[in-house]
Protein backbone atom coordinates (compact mmCIF):
# COMPACT_ATOMS: atom_id res chain seq x y z
CA UNK A 1 0.00 0.00 0.00
CA UNK A 2 1.25 3.31 -1.23
CA UNK A 3 1.23 6.52 0.85
CA UNK A 4 -1.92 8.68 0.30
CA UNK A 5 -1.13 10.20 -3.18
CA UNK A 6 -1.21 13.94 -3.56
CA UNK A 7 -4.42 14.10 -5.26
CA UNK A 8 -5.98 12.91 -2.14
CA UNK A 9 -3.90 15.24 0.31
CA UNK A 10 -2.40 18.23 -0.98
CA UNK A 11 1.57 18.44 -1.24
CA UNK A 12 3.22 18.83 2.05
CA UNK A 13 5.89 21.54 2.36
CA UNK A 14 8.62 21.46 3.63
CA UNK A 15 9.49 17.98 2.14
CA UNK A 16 12.85 16.86 3.19
CA UNK A 17 14.50 13.66 2.06
CA UNK A 18 17.72 12.69 4.68
CA UNK A 19 20.24 9.76 3.16
CA UNK A 20 21.17 7.51 6.21
CA UNK A 21 24.01 5.63 6.24
CA UNK A 22 25.66 3.06 8.84
CA UNK A 23 29.51 2.72 9.60
CA UNK A 24 30.91 1.10 12.40
CA UNK A 25 33.60 3.66 13.51
CA UNK A 26 37.01 1.98 15.57
CA UNK A 27 40.17 3.83 17.36
CA UNK A 28 41.62 0.21 17.74
CA UNK A 29 43.16 0.44 14.01
CA UNK A 30 46.96 0.37 13.60
CA UNK A 31 48.91 3.12 14.48
CA UNK A 32 45.80 4.75 16.22
CA UNK A 33 43.40 5.30 13.39
CA UNK A 34 39.68 5.06 13.60
CA UNK A 35 39.30 2.31 11.27
CA UNK A 36 35.57 1.97 9.13
CA UNK A 37 33.32 -0.62 8.29
CA UNK A 38 30.40 -0.09 5.65
CA UNK A 39 27.19 -1.84 7.95
CA UNK A 40 25.23 -1.13 4.79
CA UNK A 41 25.93 -1.17 1.49
CA UNK A 42 22.93 1.03 0.09
CA UNK A 43 21.80 3.58 2.09
CA UNK A 44 18.39 4.54 3.77
CA UNK A 45 16.25 7.28 3.12
CA UNK A 46 13.92 8.86 5.84
CA UNK A 47 10.99 11.55 5.00
CA UNK A 48 10.24 14.70 6.72
CA UNK A 49 7.15 16.16 5.94
CA UNK A 50 5.11 18.82 7.11
CA UNK A 51 1.78 20.08 5.76
CA UNK A 52 1.30 23.64 6.88
CA UNK A 53 -1.87 24.30 4.94
CA UNK A 54 -3.80 20.56 5.53
CA UNK A 55 -7.31 20.27 6.30
CA UNK A 56 -8.95 17.91 8.77
CA UNK A 57 -10.09 15.82 6.14
CA UNK A 58 -6.93 15.39 4.60
CA UNK A 59 -5.40 14.82 8.13
CA UNK A 60 -8.07 12.03 8.35
CA UNK A 61 -6.58 10.01 5.23
CA UNK A 62 -3.37 10.09 6.37
CA UNK A 63 -4.52 8.80 9.88
CA UNK A 64 -6.26 5.98 8.30
CA UNK A 65 -3.25 5.39 6.47
CA UNK A 66 -1.25 5.25 10.05
CA UNK A 67 -3.79 3.05 11.69
CA UNK A 68 -4.06 0.22 8.57
CA UNK A 69 -0.06 -0.08 8.46
CA UNK A 70 0.00 -0.51 12.27
CA UNK A 71 2.12 2.85 12.95
CA UNK A 72 5.48 2.00 12.41
CA UNK A 73 5.33 -1.98 11.71
CA UNK A 74 3.71 -2.19 8.35
CA UNK A 75 5.71 -0.58 5.51
CA UNK A 76 4.81 1.23 2.84
CA UNK A 77 5.69 2.81 -1.19
CA UNK A 78 6.29 6.39 -0.90
CA UNK A 79 6.96 8.53 -3.69
CA UNK A 80 9.02 11.65 -4.41
CA UNK A 81 6.82 13.90 -6.88
CA UNK A 82 10.43 15.94 -8.08
CA UNK A 83 12.54 13.82 -10.66
CA UNK A 84 15.92 13.40 -10.24
CA UNK A 85 18.33 10.86 -11.64
CA UNK A 86 20.04 8.33 -9.17
CA UNK A 87 22.69 5.41 -9.79
CA UNK A 88 22.84 2.22 -8.93
CA UNK A 89 19.56 1.82 -6.79
CA UNK A 90 19.21 -1.37 -4.58
CA UNK A 91 16.61 -3.51 -6.38
CA UNK A 92 16.98 -6.93 -4.84
CA UNK A 93 19.07 -9.76 -4.48
CA UNK A 94 18.42 -12.99 -6.99
CA UNK A 95 16.94 -15.97 -5.89
CA UNK A 96 17.50 -17.65 -8.40
CA UNK A 97 14.10 -18.36 -9.38
CA UNK A 98 12.56 -14.67 -9.50
CA UNK A 99 12.13 -12.92 -12.78
CA UNK A 100 9.81 -9.93 -11.95
CA UNK A 101 10.97 -7.04 -9.36
CA UNK A 102 9.60 -3.54 -8.35
CA UNK A 103 11.70 -0.58 -9.22
CA UNK A 104 12.47 1.98 -6.70
CA UNK A 105 11.10 4.60 -9.98
CA UNK A 106 7.93 5.61 -11.27
CA UNK A 107 7.91 7.52 -14.64
CA UNK A 108 11.82 6.20 -15.02
CA UNK A 109 13.58 7.07 -18.47
CA UNK A 110 17.00 6.77 -19.42
CA UNK A 111 17.29 3.76 -17.44
CA UNK A 112 20.05 1.10 -17.35
CA UNK A 113 19.12 -2.21 -15.08
CA UNK A 114 22.46 -4.02 -13.97
CA UNK A 115 22.94 -7.54 -12.06
CA UNK A 116 26.31 -7.55 -9.83
CA UNK A 117 27.35 -4.52 -11.78
CA UNK A 118 27.49 -5.53 -15.26
CA UNK A 119 24.62 -3.99 -17.32
CA UNK A 120 22.06 -5.50 -18.70
CA UNK A 121 20.38 -4.84 -22.50
CA UNK A 122 16.70 -4.34 -22.55
CA UNK A 123 14.44 -6.06 -24.66
CA UNK A 124 17.15 -8.87 -24.19
CA UNK A 125 17.68 -10.01 -21.05
CA UNK A 126 14.68 -7.46 -19.57
CA UNK A 127 11.47 -6.23 -20.02
CA UNK A 128 10.46 -2.55 -18.63
CA UNK A 129 6.90 -1.89 -17.48
CA UNK A 130 6.29 1.90 -16.62
CA UNK A 131 3.55 2.00 -13.95
CA UNK A 132 3.12 -1.99 -13.78
CA UNK A 133 4.78 -2.22 -10.24
CA UNK A 134 2.34 -3.38 -7.22
CA UNK A 135 2.74 0.39 -6.29
CA UNK A 136 2.22 1.74 -9.45
CA UNK A 137 5.86 1.81 -9.57
CA UNK A 138 8.00 0.60 -12.96
CA UNK A 139 8.26 -2.91 -12.76
CA UNK A 140 10.79 -5.16 -14.79
CA UNK A 141 10.60 -9.21 -15.90
CA UNK A 142 14.30 -10.63 -16.55
CA UNK A 143 14.46 -13.20 -19.33
CA UNK A 144 16.67 -15.50 -17.07
CA UNK A 145 16.02 -15.04 -13.09
CA UNK A 146 19.50 -13.58 -11.75
CA UNK A 147 21.10 -15.76 -9.75
CA UNK A 148 20.92 -16.84 -5.79
CA UNK A 149 22.39 -13.62 -4.32
CA UNK A 150 23.10 -11.35 -7.16
CA UNK A 151 22.59 -7.99 -6.83
CA UNK A 152 20.24 -5.68 -8.97
CA UNK A 153 20.89 -1.96 -9.52
CA UNK A 154 19.14 0.61 -11.39
CA UNK A 155 20.66 3.43 -12.80
CA UNK A 156 17.41 5.81 -14.19
CA UNK A 157 15.89 9.28 -14.60
CA UNK A 158 12.26 10.35 -12.65
CA UNK A 159 10.67 9.66 -9.59
CA UNK A 160 12.35 7.98 -6.58
CA UNK A 161 10.17 4.68 -4.76
CA UNK A 162 11.57 5.48 -1.06
CA UNK A 163 10.28 1.88 1.24
CA UNK A 164 9.13 3.32 4.15
CA UNK A 165 7.70 2.84 7.69
CA UNK A 166 6.26 5.60 9.97
CA UNK A 167 8.70 6.37 12.71
CA UNK A 168 6.26 6.32 15.84
CA UNK A 169 4.07 3.95 17.14
CA UNK A 170 2.41 5.89 19.64
CA UNK A 171 -0.05 8.49 18.80
CA UNK A 172 -3.48 9.84 19.12
CA UNK A 173 -5.42 11.41 16.60
CA UNK A 174 -4.55 15.02 18.08
CA UNK A 175 -1.08 14.87 18.30
CA UNK A 176 -0.61 13.49 14.60
CA UNK A 177 -2.68 16.18 13.23
CA UNK A 178 -0.66 18.81 15.59
CA UNK A 179 2.97 17.48 14.31
CA UNK A 180 1.67 16.76 10.76
CA UNK A 181 0.46 20.88 10.52
CA UNK A 182 3.36 22.51 13.30
CA UNK A 183 5.89 20.01 13.49
CA UNK A 184 6.00 17.83 10.51
CA UNK A 185 6.37 13.88 10.67
CA UNK A 186 9.00 11.47 9.43
CA UNK A 187 8.73 8.55 7.53
CA UNK A 188 11.36 6.35 8.10
CA UNK A 189 13.82 5.14 5.18
CA UNK A 190 13.91 1.07 4.46
CA UNK A 191 15.64 -1.06 2.12
CA UNK A 192 14.03 -0.85 -1.09
CA UNK A 193 13.55 -4.42 -1.38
Amino acid sequence: MAFPLYSAVQFGNPKKVRIRFKTLKSDFGELGGIQRKRKWLFPRRDVYLAYNWMTLSEAETIWEHYISMGGSYGSFAFFDIESHTYTREYVGSGTGSQTVWNLPSKDASGYIVYIDGVEQTSGVNYVFEAGAGADGEDKVTFVAAPTDGAVITYTFTGCLKIRCTYAEDYLDFETFYNRMVNFGITLEGQLNA
